[in-house]
């Protein structure tokens, strides 16, 4: 006799975070408001996203969303680098209804250099 386990589905708490590791770098693509409207289609109502994301910390001096056009160089992999705010304001256009600022935290490379990350809730 053989059972069945259910499928996990988005709407299981470890789901979003799973989905979060193995999509990470939403920095790396071109169209990054297209992936989180087509991420949050898939979480469920009352589920939540977890996103942890490189930022622009100089872009929070100004007092509006914006971010920085990197495309342009050689060898380029990040298109487009948001401010917190513009984070914030991308998954909250997406289709998450509420949206929170979580955690900043600095990820140290071997050679000392550092990068600004941002963690952001995001419920349906």
């Amino acid at each position: 006799m053989s059972t069945t386990r259910p499928r996990p589905t988005l709407a299981n708490s470890h789901v979003p975070r799973t989905l979060t590791s193995k999509l990470r770098d939403l920095i790396h693509m071109r169209d990054q408001l297209l992936a989180l409207e087509r991420i949050a289609g898939l979480v469920n109502p009352g589920g939540t996203f977890i996103s942890a994301e490189e930022y622009e910390p100089r872009l929070d001096l100004l007092p509006f969303p914006a971010s920085r056009y990197l495309a342009d160089r050689d060898r380029a992999v990040v298109f487009w680098l948001p401010a917190r705010k513009t984070w914030r304001r991308m998954l909250w256009t997406a289709g998450f209804d509420e949206v929170r600022e979580v955690e900043r935290f600095k990820l140290r490379a071997t050679a000392g250099w550092t990068v600004a990350h941002v963690v952001h809730h995001a419920r349906r």
